[in-house]
């Protein structure tokens, strides 16, 4: 592969993996500020949702994330008169994000849906000058163009503040985010930042964990027998009877609704908890990243509504589900890493008042201790202080500590 072309999980591995190339290929350019540069760098990754770089931060701290995050914010940066927002949200009057999502809702397969950056009127000419969306086999791409990037400090804040304006089109269309790709024109690395690139990053491994065109195959190659083996007792998705106790506590307590309410069936699967809402009287809508379960759900009942999206980056505005029930996915699907994300992200579209009940591992067993590091185990406790913490009550447990797998019903207040 080309080395000015990567395609990695997630933005900072692409992003370890470039500088990297840079560091190593890049051509020196000698100016009073001297820098090396790769010419035409592009990276596609496909984990949007990735928004925490540990090893970003660890290297060059908060100051660069704090900069780029003013310039993006109302009234910009003040030290440096660079404001992006003013670009985006009222260039000549334009709000670029509304005419975004107003072009994609009229015609959802327009050839794109492009915001502006480079406006000859600004004094301080951006380094990004086009941000294009389209919408390509139900999911939401964005491409940014970069004339060019300060690679080690400034192009991960940049990505960050992007991916909000992605993920709040994502939430307005009801479409989940796919592709991004940027395209950096030239990519440089001051010779100044070097002696730390050269100490920690060239070492540095990823060491993500949601890789997601392995869980998409994975989950697909399963969908077909799915339904056979929840019915199966011997079969691993029923430990400890895990599949119908689950069942079980969600009939028991999930209220019935007389009124239609909206509930989500966060990892649904070939959409048998989708059933139970469905009959209890709710408007239910089930997300999955496996387009095969998805068939699965759609043949035994087209009527409700399914949708491809992760249950990592839901593309649901903020308070719009009365009842969330997500079952297997902090088991089978979200490690260590991303437990706060999933409660964050299901708090962000759970309306206040509303019910969230989804199981989870309490301890691995013998055969599992391989799965340690990256899996996800916690006690009812520690999972209780956790979501304490995100502003839910808990309400009941369905399971003892003795038990592998428990489920837990609380109330977001």
């Amino acid at each position: 592969m080309d080395r000015n072309y990567f395609i990695p999980e997630t933005l900072e591995s692409g992003w370890l993996r470039a500088l990297k190339a840079i560091a190593t290929f890049g051509k020196i350019v000698d100016e009073k500020e001297p820098f090396l540069e790769i010419r035409n760098l592009q990276i596609s990754y496909h984990n949007a949702f990735e928004t925490g770089f540990t090893h970003y931060e660890q290297i060059f701290g908060r100051t660069f994330l704090d900069y780029i995050h003013r310039v993006y914010s109302p009234g910009g940066d003040p030290s440096t008169g660079r404001n992006y927002y003013d670009l985006i949200y009222n260039q000549s009057g334009v709000d670029q994000v509304k005419n975004v999502i107003a072009i994609l809702k009229k015609d959802s397969l327009a050839r794109s849906a492009i915001i502006v950056l480079a406006s000859a009127h600004s004094e301080k000419k951006p380094c990004i000058t086009e941000i294009a969306f389209s919408v390509r086999q139900g999911l939401l791409s964005m491409s940014v163009i970069f004339k060019s990037s300060d690679f080690a400090k400034k192009f991960i804040p940049d990505m960050i503040e992007l991916s909000h304006i992605h993920k709040y089109i994502s939430n307005e269309l009801h479409v989940p985010r796919g592709e991004v790709t940027a395209m950096i024109l030239v990519a440089q690395l001051y010779t100044s930042d070097l002696d730390v690139i050269n100490e920690k990053v060239l070492k540095l491994k990823d060491n993500g964990y949601f890789k997601t065109e392995e869980m998409i195959e994975n989950w697909d190659n399963r969908a077909k027998n799915w339904d056979i083996y929840v019915k199966d007792p011997n079969h691993y998705v029923n430990f400890e009877n895990g599949y119908s106790r689950f069942l079980k506590f969600m009939r028991d307590e999930i209220p019935e609704m007389k009124i239609k309410s909206v509930a989500l069936d966060s990892g649904c699967g070939t959409g048998i908890i989708s059933e139970v809402l469905n009959k209890k009287g709710y408007r239910t809508v089930g997300i999955d990243i496996s387009p095969k379960m998805l068939d699965s759900a759609h043949k035994k009942d087209d009527m409700r509504q399914y949708v491809l999206a992760n249950s990592l980056d839901i593309p649901y505005t903020d308070n719009y589900f009365d009842v969330i029930c997500s079952r297997g996915v902090l088991i089978s699907h979200v490690g260590k890493k991303y437990v706060n994300l999933f409660i964050e992200e299901h708090e962000r579209v759970l309306k206040h008042g509303g019910l969230l009940l989804f199981d989870f591992i309490t301890f691995f067993n013998k055969d599992e201790i391989k799965n340690k590091k990256v899996k996800a185990s916690m006690t009812f406790n520690d999972i209780s202080i956790l979501l304490e913490s995100y502003g839910f009550k808990v309400l009941k447990r369905s399971g003892e500590d003795t038990n592998r797998v428990n489920a837990i019903l609380c109330k977001k207040i």
